[in-house]
């Protein structure tokens, strides 16, 4: 019984998140590619970014070679996860203004919205369904970091910072 009541809990507070926050959807919404740079020193690049980005400045650098990744493959799960779970941490750690923790929050969403929406089966659901948690089934283990942080994001955002 206990067991049904959490799960009860836990989709009444998607269900919540989902009609609260209202903003464009991360999915769709996929760049082109412009570029031939190589994805795998980019991603090099930015792991050896991430082990000094202990400041704003630096967490900022972080994100933007993330997004260089994204541009060199815009389906890159990893690049999308990551700057989705970067732009949650420069809205905690490092934003002053609700206004400005709210902007990190939401491109957060975004980019992690993208990031489930490599798995194929997930993008298609989300043309059936109202609402990004409807289509959650479709996810697979490989997806679960975007999802993670996708809610935690929406969560804050839903809990007003």
């Amino acid at each position: 019984m206990n067991k049904y009541i959490g799960r009860l809990i836990i989709f009444s507070l998607m269900a919540s998140l989902a009609s609260c926050v209202n903003f464009k959807p991360g999915w769709g919404a996929f760049n082109e590619k412009n570029n031939s740079e190589n994805v795998a020193e980019l991603l090099a690049e930015a792991y050896e970014i991430e082990s000094t980005a202990g400041t704003a400045e630096r967490l900022q650098l972080l994100i933007d070679a993330f997004k260089k990744v994204e541009q060199a493959d815009p389906n890159n799960y990893e690049a999308l996860w990551n700057i989705g779970n970067y732009n949650i941490l420069m809205g905690a750690a490092y934003a002053n203004k609700v206004k400005d923790k709210k902007t990190y929050y939401r491109e957060a969403i975004k980019y992690c919205e993208k990031a489930m929406s490599v798995n194929e089966d997930f993008s298609n659901e989300l043309n059936n369904v109202d609402e990004v948690p409807n289509a959650f089934d479709k996810l697979s283990v490989n997806e679960v970091d975007a999802m993670g942080n996708w809610y935690t994001a929406g969560f804050i955002i839903l809990k007003s910072v």
